[in-house]
């Protein structure tokens, strides 16, 4: 299989060679480095590698072009290679508010900026570019998975172990029964698919229409409280739930997390946040997720998921949670970080296509399955546009409708007006935000 590529496209030929160089050098192994001066010649190039199927990871850009400019090269690039990482070489200490970056990755046209100098390598070039890489690879195929699920594509079951797996960053492939993988696997395990889906672990174990606590134990997570007391019990593990387990934990208190599915909350279905601080470059909520689970495990929180708190009761200056199994866990302070939940639209037509086609703020964990389909996305916040960007780079066609407004490019076989007149739902609908339909 050819080695993916990295193009660096830079006029000035000193910061080319060198740049190439240094890449070269660490990635060289495992990644092709090719470098141009010219964004034509770069573009050609890509046209090429686009007709044989040439995978390209990155494309890094000098900002000063003058054949044609940097940004302008990257949004055509991005046409001929959708996943590749678009990367903006700028000059260090240019810290002006109207530098041509801001704009460029509040519009979508860049991914990431990379400085000039990107000495010393070690702490900027390189640890920058396996970041860029990182997120790069989480868009392809994974080459090994911990599971391998036969299931019905479009259907709630399949849904719900779809999305815990991609909210837990749990590589995985996915098969029709009726296809010729779906079909190998399930004579490997001796199962005649009647009961699906099917999950099959790394080591071997079989899980037969597998349940939340089903899944989330058999990544090494508690589904059970391992401590009958506490200092802190916060229930909820969405971001502020999880910055609670962080603070009290470090602080030397007996700290317990009781999350109802899996950790993450809204944030964690999120592709991309960028408005989070410290990660100047952004992080999907995947990764914020695991990045504060671990931490609060490595201050000694413990940390149970699929598990309910069903009441919450006091018990003279303590106060008892009761979970869904009918464990108790008295604590001295109870940190209630419920979080939210999407606003349902309150259709009985589309409450029965639940994970089978209709789907609240399953982004992340649908994208993938949307590949040459048309998508329908419900609502105009922050997380809708969010979203729609996002399943562009899967999708046929995107379409974002809000009450009396309508976005993006308009799928060919719908009518998209708005919701005084006429809708045509095109197959799959993502519901996110907080939109009303009316009339």
């Amino acid at each position: 299989m050819p080695q993916p590529v990295f193009l660096v496209v830079a006029e000035n030929g000193q910061v080319r060679e060198e740049l190439s160089a240094d890449l070269r050098r660490r990635f060289g192994a495992d990644y092709r480095v090719a470098g141009v001066a010219s964004p034509t010649t770069a573009l050609t190039m890509l046209a090429d590698w686009a007709h044989d199927s040439q995978d390209v990871a990155l494309l890094i850009a000098q900002e000063r072009l003058t054949e044609l400019g940097a940004v302008d090269f990257l949004v055509r690039a991005h046409e001929l290679h959708p996943t590749a990482k678009r990367v903006l070489l700028v000059e260090r200490g240019d810290w002006s508010a109207t530098h041509p970056a801001i704009s460029a990755m509040a519009l979508g046209q860049i991914d990431y900026h990379l400085y000039h100098p990107w000495r010393p390598l070690e702490r900027i070039l390189y640890a920058a570019i396996s970041e860029f890489l990182a997120a790069w690879e989480r868009f392809r195929e994974p080459m090994a998975v911990a599971f391998r699920i036969v299931g019905v594509e479009h259907s709630r079951r399949s849904h719900e172990l779809r999305d815990v797996l991609t909210r837990s960053g749990v590589p995985y492939w996915f098969f029709e029964p009726g296809s010729d993988e779906g079909r190998a696997l399930l004579s490997e395990v001796g199962l005649d698919g009647s009961r699906l889906p099917v999950a099959v672990h790394f080591d071997g174990t079989v899980l037969i229409e597998p349940s939340y606590p089903d899944v989330v134990a058999k990544l090494g997570l508690q589904t059970r409280p391992n401590v009958d007391t506490c200092d802190v019990a916060i229930i909820g593990a969405g971001p502020a739930g999880l910055a609670a387990a962080v603070y009290a934990a470090s602080e030397g208190l007996s700290t317990l997390v009781l999350e109802p599915v899996v950790p993450g909350g809204q944030a964690g279905t999120s592709s991309l946040i960028r408005n989070y601080l410290g990660f100047p470059r952004g992080l999907s909520g995947e990764e914020l997720t695991n990045r504060a689970l671990e931490q609060a495990w490595l201050f000694g929180a413990h940390l149970v998921v699929s598990q309910p708190a069903t009441r919450l009761t006091a018990r003279g200056p303590a106060r008892v949670i009761q979970t869904s199994d009918g464990s108790e866990v008295t604590a001295r302070t109870v940190v209630l970080a419920t979080g939210v939940s999407w606003r349902r639209l309150g259709l009985p037509a589309l409450e029965a296509l639940i994970g089978a086609g209709v789907f609240y703020g399953a982004a992340a964990a649908e994208a993938r399955a949307m590949s040459g389909r048309d998508v329908f996305v419900v609502g105009a916040g922050n997380s809708a546009g969010q979203a729609a960007i996002h399943l562009a780079k899967y999708a046929a066609c995107v379409t974002m409708e809000c009450v009396a407004m309508t976005w993006a490019r308009p799928c060919p076989t719908s009518t998209c007006e708005n919701f005084e007149g006429p809708v045509r739902w095109p197959p799959f609908v993502i519901m996110v935000g907080q939109t009303t339909i009316r009339g």
